[in-house]
């Protein structure tokens, strides 16, 4: 006869409960036999090779129903299927983390850029929520997007500037210029990509077209009530300037 394992040592060798292994056997991953009056539970060899399949599977945070469906199914396209599934959650996943990452992160930089003690905190993180949300929808607005083709990207001293307030709204304003622009050159601008970047200085702000850096500048030297009009006019400047390459 093959050898046996009780539950306790199984458990204990794999690091998992008993009632976990009890688990896996009502839901038909796992046999076990019941040997001796006390009807003991005993694993033989097969059962083991099933347990770490199982285990396996669970490091990378498979569920239980998706290891029942590669366990017991013979379809090996349905079993790529279900780890292309797994692999398109955890992207989105990660990409989730990341989002709420650069949240927090500009959240810090700016918070600790203004001072601890002036902070906001509520409106602080309404604005970057607002800001990386709004950067998010223009990516996802249209299925074809092109990249990153127009990108603004500013200082943490900026993020007043981008964020809405009840008469100005400077995201509205760049969807009015690229829409202009697009009347009066009958050519499509793709979508602007706007983020704020805690690798700049704080009032540095920067335009790039495919990834080449067009303007790289600094607003603290324009009065207040005059930088959000001289960020709009320097980028307008560029998208006119660059239409061919942008539009090729």
């Amino acid at each position: 006869m093959a050898a046996l394992m009780r539950i306790n040592d199984v458990a204990k060798k794999y690091n998992i409960t008993k009632r976990s292994l009890r688990y896996y056997e009502e839901v038909g991953l796992l046999n076990s036999r019941r040997i001796g009056a006390s009807k003991s539970r005993y694993f033989d060899e097969a059962a083991i090779n099933r347990l770490e399949q199982i285990l396996l599977l669970r490091s990378v945070d498979f569920t239980i129903n998706e290891i029942s469906k590669v366990l017991l199914s013979d379809n090996r396209e349905s079993t790529f299927e279900i780890f292309e599934n797994r692999l398109k959650e955890i992207a989105d996943m990660i990409d989730e983390l990341n989002y709420c990452k650069g949240i927090i992160a500009s959240f810090i930089k700016i918070g600790k850029s203004i001072g601890v003690d002036k902070v906001n905190i509520y409106q602080l993180l309404r604005d970057q929520i607002y800001v990386h949300n709004n950067d998010e929808r223009m990516l996802s607005m249209e299925e074809k997007y092109e990249g990153d083709i127009i990108k603004v990207e500013f200082g943490v001293a900026i993020v007043p500037i981008v964020c809405p307030t009840e008469c100005d709204n400077f995201l509205d304003k760049i969807k009015e210029m690229r829409n202009k622009i697009e009347t009066e050159t009958s050519k499509r601008i793709p979508l602007i990509r706007v983020l704020d970047n805690e690798e700049l200085d704080e009032w540095q702000y920067r335009i790039s077209i495919k990834k080449k850096v067009m303007l790289d500048n600094n607003l603290e030297i324009i009065a207040p009530e005059d930088r959000s009009s001289a960020m709009l006019s320097y980028l307008e400047s560029i998208v006119k300037t660059s239409i061919d390459e942008i539009c090729n």
